[in-house]
């Protein structure tokens, strides 16, 4: 029996061989509050890394708005701010290097950013994240989705074909 509430993730290291390692995802909604002046507006969110200290990989999705000023604060640490707007239909995606891609709705390439990933080093256990933004051109139902990614160790695939 299939189980699809796991996801994974394959890489080629040569014609015979792939590394395979477990996917963990947690998916979050930052929504646009009114609130009075000077009350905070960020979301808090916990999750539990289940593999080594890693570095977090991310994605971010505006719903029926754009957002700006997007700022990320892990474990009560370090806040981050990253320099883009991230347009309505746009998907801004981080996976363990120095760039984050910013995507069309059809997964076209529009833009990279440099990232420093230490900035994103989690370790094993309960985490926190703080995630903050601007809703520009917002529908009353504007939210920002954010995907928190994490991997499980690398398990080396070989085939040998003996035919």
């Amino acid at each position: 029996m299939r189980d699809n509430s796991k996801k994974f993730s394959i890489e080629r290291i040569d014609s015979n061989s792939w590394n395979w390692k477990e996917v963990y995802s947690k998916i979050f909604n930052h929504t646009k509050k009114v609130k009075q002046p000077g009350e905070p507006v960020e979301s808090e969110f916990s999750f539990e890394n289940l593999a080594k200290e890693q570095i977090l990989n991310f994605v971010l999705s505006p719903k029926n708005c754009n957002v700006t000023n997007v700022h990320l604060e892990l474990n009560n640490y370090k806040k981050i701010k990253l320099p883009m707007t991230i347009k309505k239909g746009q998907i801004l995606k981080y996976k363990w290097t120095d760039e984050a891609v910013l995507y069309n709705a059809n997964w076209g390439v529009v833009k990279k950013f440099k990232i420093n990933s230490s900035d994103f080093k989690i370790s094993s256990g309960k985490n926190n994240i703080i995630v903050d933004c601007s809703f520009d051109s917002a529908e009353s139902n504007a939210k920002l989705k954010v995907e928190l990614r994490t991997s499980g160790e690398k398990t080396r695939i070989v085939y040998h074909n003996k035919l």
